[in-house]
């Protein structure tokens, strides 16, 4: 989950190359980042309850999100343009679009 769950957030960041922290983790608040392709090819979700994102709080470094069917969490970091998650979790729930979740995760 961690490893996919990275090269989606570096991918997001690639932009990020300032040197002060302060100003990047700015650029993460109050936006639900959401993912679009994976692994190269568009996603078929069109329902708007399904879908894939990944939103940051800020104030408390944690970090949040969807993946399809359930929902991950977690602790982050910042430090110049990279990020660093810990403490991650998810929910465990049946899924009509298991595949697409297990890729994500």
């Amino acid at each position: 989950m961690m490893k996919c769950l990275w090269i989606w957030v570096c991918i997001v960041f690639l932009g990020c190359n300032a040197c002060n922290s302060e100003k990047n983790i700015e650029k993460l608040k109050d936006i639900k980042w959401e993912l679009n392709t994976l692994y190269g090819e568009k996603l078929p979700l069109n329902d708007s309850q399904k879908s894939i994102f990944i939103q940051f709080d800020v104030q408390e470094k944690r970090v949040n999100g969807k993946a399809v069917c359930n929902r991950f969490f977690g602790n982050f970091e910042m430090e110049k343009s990279k990020l660093k998650f810990s403490s991650m979790g998810a929910t465990r729930m049946a899924c009509p679009d298991a595949q697409i979740e297990m890729n994500f995760f």
